[in-house]
């Protein structure tokens, strides 16, 4: 997992979770959290025995139905808030527990898997929140850097823990500029690839940004807190996309997959070769057309 980016000069909320190595990782629902925080602009209290008030995630609440192995959903008893892509304890009643993850924010009384369940539950099985939380402020972003923050937890039937961890400020944070329904209809091949536990494609996508057009951009000196105009770059992700689905399709037309390499290239020299797009410090040189959404290339296969 990548680490935790801030924005500089805004207020936010770092997140962590309390993970115990006993014979195996072992996670507790945590009853109480305190912290001490350092940023670059935010000394460590001078008092060692300073500790300040955090927060946690409060969810608990039982389950209302029974789900097979490979179900999706659970059902809740009652409406709780949950957080998309933040660990929940899954109680299973029966002494096991699982840590699921919500592939979308929700209020009310389903829950949306990000993966299947790996086994049945019960009626009655509870879900718990498990996040630790701190809220920065603007004037703890000022600056540019890395952050620490040093947790101590209290959690039901364990002992207090204590743990860091840490999260970057960085000057800008781009929001990921492709949706499924865009992917979708670029290239429609994206349904065919989608896989089982990928519900929405976000994940994919999300894998595209993080591991293949970013690091690409970062070989070309372009950092993500370079980037302006991130739609600029929706086009390319499309593309990276499907590439990183294809690659991992058995099935795969090699000649077609290649084909879409090599235009994945072609389109990243081309945009990186203009400056429009990023930060006006950079060098300005002639810009050339950018890859646009009418010239994503839709090829529609069937098997």
């Amino acid at each position: 997992m990548s680490k935790q980016k801030v924005q500089r000069g805004a207020a936010a909320t770092v997140v962590s979770y309390p993970a115990f190595i006993d014979d195996q990782v072992y996670v507790e629902r945590v009853t109480a959290v305190t912290y001490r925080l350092m940023t670059p602009s935010t000394p460590y209290p001078t008092d060692e025995t300073t500790w300040a008030t955090g927060a946690y995630d409060t969810v608990s609440v039982g389950i209302s139905a029974a789900a097979d192995e490979g179900a999706t959903s659970i059902s809740l008893s009652s409406a709780a808030t949950v957080v998309r892509n933040r660990k929940y304890l899954l109680d299973c009643g029966d002494g096991d527990q699982l840590v699921v993850i919500p592939r979308r924010s929700t209020v009310g009384t389903t829950v949306y898997l990000k993966e299947p369940l790996p086994r049945s539950i019960i009626s009655g099985s509870q879900l718990f929140g498990l996040a630790v939380l701190v809220s920065l402020s603007a004037a703890d972003t000022t600056l540019v850097g890395t952050g620490i923050v040093q947790w101590r937890a209290s959690v039901a039937r364990q002992t207090d823990r204590t743990w860091s961890s840490t999260f970057e400020i960085v000057r800008r944070i781009c929001e990921v500029p492709l949706t499924d329904p865009e992917l979708r209809q670029a290239y429609p091949i994206a349904e065919r690839l989608q896989p089982k536990k990928d519900v929405d494609l976000m994940d994919s996508i999300e894998a595209a940004w993080e591991y293949l057009l970013l690091p690409r951009l970062k070989n070309r000196g372009v950092s993500e807190a370079d980037i302006l105009d991130s739609d600029v770059l929706k086009p390319l992700l499309a593309l990276g996309t499907v590439l990183q689905l294809m690659r991992s399709d058995e099935g795969a037309d090699l000649e077609f997959m290649k084909m879409l390499q090599d235009n994945f290239e072609r389109d990243l020299g081309a945009l990186t070769s203009r400056k429009d797009w990023l930060e006006a410090s950079q060098e300005e040189i002639n810009p050339v057309p950018a890859p646009s959404a009418e010239n994503i290339r839709s090829v529609r296969l069937s098997r």
